[in-house]
């Protein structure tokens, strides 16, 4: 370990390290991120996929039957919903607290070198972060577009004749304009930043790949145990 190695930036190995946490902490929330609209590879989605269409083609089921896939919808819904937000929020609150000790640590270097390219590092990961919260919005969105229909059965006892309002047809399609949009913004925004980000993170620390795994700061593996 090279604990007294200076880079270019006049960063250490132990700034070095705490910005690579900062770069796995951001892999580990895009990870969460991605798996969600890889539809085929969702169990969530698949389960509610195929109840969503038995509840609205299956002329066979009873009010009861149709009550009953409702609910699971919800409950599934409301399971997949808890992980997202928990596991979002404690990626969240990884990175940024771990952004802010390097921020703290940068300001107590020497002002010998100039530290442009760190400070826009800083700057970029801080927007990455937002963007990111602006792409779990959109998820949790999604979400209560799958909950929509099942709401509706349950509020009709389950009645395969139940009539959607005029009002109740444009939520639904306000819901799944505004998911859209969101993600869509998130993912114009990304591609402005996401290129020049990465590259100065590559020459602050290293490729991500050759070092995802390990590290004296990491704690990803057990971020979840706790």
């Amino acid at each position: 370990m090279f604990w007294n190695k200076k880079t270019e930036n006049n960063l250490d190995s132990t700034m070095i390290e705490l910005g690579r946490e900062i770069e796995r902490g951001l892999l580990a929330l895009s990870a969460i991120i991605i798996q969600h609209w890889e539809y085929e590879e969702n169990d969530y989605y698949k389960a509610v996929s195929i109840t969503m269409d038995n509840l609205l083609k299956d002329k066979t089921l009873t009010d009861a039957g149709r009550l009953e896939k409702a609910k699971d919808i919800l409950d599934w819904s409301k399971a997949y919903r808890k992980f997202i937000d928990a596991s979002s929020a404690k990626y969240g609150d990884f990175i940024l607290t771990r952004l802010n000790q390097f921020e703290e640590m940068l300001e107590r270097l020497p002002k010998t070198k100039p530290h442009e390219k760190v400070q826009e590092w800083i700057k970029l990961t801080r927007d990455l972060c937002k963007i990111r919260a602006s792409e779990i919005i959109a998820i949790e969105l999604h979400i209560e577009k799958n909950e929509f229909i099942p709401k509706l059965v349950i509020r009709d006892g389950g009645n395969s004749e139940q009539n959607i309002t005029e009002e109740e047809t444009n939520q639904f399609a306000h819901l799944v304009a505004t998911y859209g949009s969101e993600r869509q913004l998130a993912y114009e925004a990304k591609k402005k930043i996401e290129p020049m980000r990465s590259n100065l993170a590559e020459s602050m620390f290293g490729k991500l790949n050759d070092y995802m795994e390990g590290g004296s700061y990491s704690s990803l593996s057990s971020l979840f145990m706790k």
